[in-house]
């Protein structure tokens, strides 16, 4: 048997088990990914939301306070802009928090914000009510948004279980390989042992499957 012939019949047997780690490293290494960006992204909406709470306290004072507060409008202003640029910083769907931020943001801001007409708003009042449910649909929001990006499909549950149990599935796979690798040795080396030289009324065995010239 040549060396090319011989490769050709182990070729499947040597490729299957590095295939088998490679895919397994990938899924593992995709699930590792994801639930870093899940950590990063949690990490943000827990900031976002103690945010949106400072932002609510912020504007209960100001439209609770007895006048109108320059330094405290300005703060809710600042606020607001800092808000919207961490949300667009998420990797989250605009369009699933972008009516609840500006309906916070009216409700802030709108009818009694840096005018001459403002009035002091008492914390049961209807007003300050709009602002705390405003800032608690933002919250619900995103909460909701996350829930359904990260959310895990039956791929990712698969490739969970996979990294929960890798050192145990790599073991059995690589087990496996071995056994198909020597068994495609074995395999290969029998074929290579022809019957030859019926004539002589024996059974001989050669290495090679190259004839032995009958005697004339």
């Amino acid at each position: 048997m040549t060396l090319l012939e011989l490769w050709g019949k182990l070729e499947i047997s040597e490729i299957i088990t590095p295939m088998l780690v490679i895919i397994g490293w990938a899924l593992v290494n995709r699930q590792n990914n994801k639930r870093e960006e899940r950590k990063e992204l949690r990490t943000s909406i827990n900031e976002i939301r103690e945010d949106i709470e400072a932002l609510e306290n912020l504007s209960i004072e100001y439209h609770t306070n007895s006048c109108d507060s320059n330094s405290k409008s300005d703060s809710i202003l600042n606020s607001l802009t800092k808000l919207s640029r961490k949300l667009g910083h998420t990797r989250l769907p605009k369009e699933s928090y972008l009516n609840s931020y500006i309906s916070l943001s009216e409700c802030v801001t709108s009818n009694n914000f840096r005018t001459r007409d403002f009035k002091k708003q008492t914390k049961n009042s209807e007003f300050i009510s709009n602002i705390k449910s405003a800032s608690q649909e933002l919250q619900d929001k995103l909460e909701d948004s996350f829930y359904k990006t990260y959310r895990l499909s039956y791929f990712d549950r698969t490739t969970k279980f996979i990294d929960r149990n890798s050192n145990a599935i790599f073991g059995i796979l690589a087990y496996i390989g071995l056994i198909i690798l020597i068994c495609a040795i074995a395999s290969a080396i029998n074929k290579s042992i022809c019957i030859v030289n019926t004539k002589l009324g024996k059974i001989d065995y050669c290495i090679t499957e190259q004839k032995i010239p009958s005697s004339q």
